[in-house]
């Protein structure tokens, strides 16, 4: 009769899984085989009590996630535009000094921090995970105050174009005679 070992393929023989022997009881097991099949006893060695398990993910498993890093830009960019539209109808200088001086720093800044936080460099990913808090609490008192200055620019506005107009009216009167 024929032994089982003697019908397989030679190409199969090549692909068997290591073994290792139990120590206690002398079985043999599969190799990544965490508990011996006949005695239930550990076949490997545990990590002594003093080492620290850690669950880290392993660095090639690290993805960073672009939510976070997308979402900056994502804030940012209508942030600037409305800044700047608002800054275009009051003073066209005014927007070209916040284009050149504001805008194009703070996307700069923006596109740098969200390149590192997309990083597969651990040092740089931290050190954007570091800076984006900061910098956003920065954009968060820049915009606050934007739009304040924006809204005091623009009542500004209304009232010395009420008082332009009321003062023309006014003016316009005296010529006619009535």
């Amino acid at each position: 009769m024929n032994e089982p070992d003697d019908l397989r393929k030679p190409s199969l023989k090549s692909q068997e899984i290591p073994t290792i022997e139990c120590r206690r009881c002398g079985a043999e097991n599969y190799a990544n085989a965490v508990l011996c099949w006949i005695c239930q006893s550990r076949l490997h060695e545990e990590i002594g009590s003093d080492a620290k398990m850690t669950r880290d993910k392993p660095e090639f498993a690290q993805q960073p996630s672009g939510v976070y890093a997308n979402l900056l830009l994502c804030f940012l960019i209508p942030a600037l535009l409305v800044i700047g539209i608002g800054l275009f109808y009051l003073n066209v200088t005014w927007f070209v000094y916040f284009v050149v001086f504001i805008s194009l720093p703070l996307l700069a800044i923006a596109v740098g921090l969200r390149q590192a936080l997309l990083s597969t460099n651990q040092d740089i990913r931290s050190a954007g995970e570091i800076l984006t808090p900061i910098y956003l609490v920065f954009l968060s008192v820049f915009g606050t105050l934007g739009i304040v200055v924006l809204v005091i620019l623009a009542i500004l506005a209304l009232v010395f174009g009420f008082f332009a107009a009321l003062f023309e009216m006014c003016t316009n009167m005296s010529n006619t005679g009535r």
